[in-house]
């Protein structure tokens, strides 16, 4: 059990957590949810020890502690093996092999190859590749420098790497935002496997609701944890919520009924102790505490009056960077009504496919007609990051209108929360979802009549994805969607495109039976790694037993020669004691009894004979010991560690 006892934490001089109170299973999934800027990764850290606690204490276990890295990994090692290093434990039982084998030791080489079983050294090549596959990794990307990857392949390796290593505590904060729906539904598979505590950060609620057992909720520094996913959560809340107000109404109209007892009564003497036991009942009643209002937002999207139709078309086109291609269409068209999900894997082409739609990259082969006169908005999956630094969220905006007042400039913004002098605070400092409800405020001036979002929902909390799923819900205009946030896909889009195999094509289905699709297209693909390593997938008895049969083997095989060494040996400890019985009789036996003193010079040259034939007899026994013992480890190696001990 993890305990939270009356813990308090603080950023500088904002509260986080005042006198939280938690207890925590040592097993299962758990959502940590709430606004951004709440304190949710700062609770982690305090689990991991980097953020030591302004009151109370965390008690827990001695135990394994593995966070997801938000720092990029640099390396020229490959992908594969550098995250086969990142488990150390195995890494210093492949030294003990190599060093117990160089000692030519048969008890260390025992002991450590019995610890690099246990460290799940046999199977560990084929964890990494199916880790890798599921995150996504191409065998190419599997075998890159994860210097030369981008950032992007590189906090999915982060994800690969807290995955990998051996915990009991997890602390995975926002372990979605990298990935495609693919790699999500296959990590929702993996959660659901893993045997220890997994504290998950995550605003996908389609997410949390697969894979978690409880939900904590993080809200005017305290924790309140609940049954079930996020949708449970939030369902929850709105029941106390709706009883918190209907015993605030009981509570206002006993309050009512008694003051007007006591105005009534108040000036006669026979009512006198009637109106004092009124007024006791009165102060009694405390007040119930009003549900704090949640921070609304409202994202304007004005009616596409005179939209254009189409928007977008284009035939025959070849897309990509050339010469590399990454799709060949041969008909796209983006209507006044059309409301499209652009689905498919990482690294297929879906980004560089919405730029070519909005003219920022042009086509190898083919080109693109636009409507003159349609006001298209874009949103990047950098327009987070490609926001000025020092700028605050009015001059970003007075850049893009400058027609517009302050003031309306002010009411503008303040629709996406954004107030007072938040508007005036440098964007540097701000959140991740600050600078997302900036960007979309920018995007949403200009009234667009057709959006095209590539990954709006990275950094937004559950408040303004809620937020931006019901604004595009109610847009009348043209809307292409990339994301893999599927709450948001049901709620905005009416078709679904995948992009796959160089090929754009229309998905005849929902976003379940698309999900349907991809689990059957991953289990396909792990079935032949797992066949492919069949023979590595074995549970930590099966291994135990496998290196008692190895110690077992190596045993009958130097028995014999161990056997005819220990003779030798003896034969030759008993050859010693001859010579030296000899050399006591030589220096007894007086000079002129040459008889008696020949015999003892004959006894011992005899005795130094066969002394040196039984030394050279034990130096070729050692030979051949020293080579089976090495021959049958040569075997182990190649069948075991798979050649990797020297690379490791």
């Amino acid at each position: 059990m993890i305990r939270l006892k009356g813990l308090s934490l603080s950023r500088g001089s904002k509260a986080i957590l005042r006198g939280a109170n938690l207890d925590l299973p040592l097993s299962g999934c758990i959502g940590l949810v709430g606004a951004n800027g709440c304190g949710k990764s700062s609770l982690l850290a305090a689990l991991q020890g980097e953020l030591l606690p302004d009151e109370g204490s965390i008690e827990m276990p001695a135990m394994r502690v593995v966070a997801l890295s938000q720092a990029l990994p640099q390396s020229s090692l490959p992908a594969w093996q550098w995250l086969l290093e990142q488990d150390l434990e195995l890494g210093r039982s492949v030294q003990a092999q190599a060093l117990a084998m160089a000692a030519d030791d048969a008890r260390d080489i025992a002991l450590a190859n019995e610890a690099w079983v246990e460290a799940g050294g046999p199977d560990a090549q084929a964890r990494v590749m199916r880790l890798l596959d599921g995150l996504g990794f191409s065998t190419a990307q599997s075998e890159q420098p994860v210097q030369r990857l981008s950032g992007g392949w590189r906090m999915r390796l982060n994800l690969a790497r807290a995955l990998f290593v051996p915990s009991d505590l997890l602390l995975l904060d926002e372990p979605s935002n990298h990935l495609d729906l693919d790699a999500v539904l296959w990590l929702e598979r993996w959660l659901k496997r893993y045997e220890g505590l997994c504290l998950i950060v995550s605003h996908d609620r389609d997410f949390l609701d697969a894979c978690v057992q409880h939900t904590i909720h993080v809200d005017e520094a305290n924790l309140r944890i609940y049954r079930g996913g996020y949708t449970a959560m939030e369902r929850a809340r709105v029941e106390c919520h709706q009883q918190a107000e209907r015993l605030r109404h009981k509570q206002d109209d006993q309050r009512a009924h008694l003051e007007r007892f006591i105005q009534r009564f108040r000036a006669q003497a026979t009512k006198a102790r009637q109106v004092q036991s009124r007024i006791k009942m009165l102060e009694s009643i405390q007040a119930a505490p009003r549900v704090a209002s949640s921070l609304r937002l409202e994202l304007p999207l004005d009616e596409a009056q005179d939209c254009p139709d189409p928007i977008i078309s284009g035939e025959d086109l070849t897309i990509g960077y050339a010469p590399l291609v990454l799709c060949r269409v041969r008909r796209f068209t983006l209507g006044r009504g059309d409301r499209i999900g652009l689905l498919g894997a990482n690294g297929a082409g879906k980004s560089t496919w919405v730029k070519h739609l909005v003219g920022e990259m042009h086509a190898i082969e083919g080109r693109f007609s636009r409507a003159r006169h349609a006001r298209l908005g874009y949103f990047s999956q950098s327009a987070v990051e490609e926001l000025r630094a020092e700028d605050n969220a009015i001059e970003h905006l007075r850049r893009l209108a400058p027609n517009h007042t302050e003031q309306a400039l002010r009411d503008w913004l303040g629709r996406f929360a954004i107030r007072g002098d938040e508007a005036l605070r440098p964007i540097a400092p701000m959140s991740g979802g600050e600078r997302a409800r900036i960007a979309l405020a920018a995007l949403f001036i200009h009234k667009p009549q057709a959006l095209i979002l590539d990954e709006p929902t990275n950094h937004l909390d559950a408040m303004t994805r809620d937020a931006l799923a019901e604004a595009l819900a109610g847009f009348q205009g043209a809307l292409l969607l990339v994301s893999h946030d599927r709450y948001l896909l049901r709620a905005c889009v009416d078709s679904l495109w995948i992009l796959r195999d160089q090929r754009l094509e229309a998905f005849e289905g929902d976003i379940s039976d698309y999900e349907n699709d991809l689990l059957q297209r991953k289990k396909a693909s792990e079935l032949v790694i797992d066949r492919q390593n069949s023979g590595s997938n074995r549970s930590k008895q099966q291994l135990r037993q496998l290196a008692a049969k190895q110690r077992e083997a190596l045993k009958q095989r130097l028995r014999p020669i161990e056997q005819a060494i220990k003779a030798c040996e003896t034969t030759m400890e008993n050859l010693r004691q001859s010579i030296a019985h000899c050399d006591a009789r030589l220096l007894e036996v007086p000079g002129h009894d040459a008889i008696r003193w020949q015999e003892a010079a004959k006894t011992r040259a005899q005795c130094e004979r066969m002394l040196q034939a039984q030394e050279d007899e034990w130096l070729e026994l050692a030979g051949q010991l020293e080579h089976r013992r090495k021959q049958f480890f040569d075997d182990q190696a190649a069948s075991n560690l798979n050649g990797h001990i020297a690379e490791f």
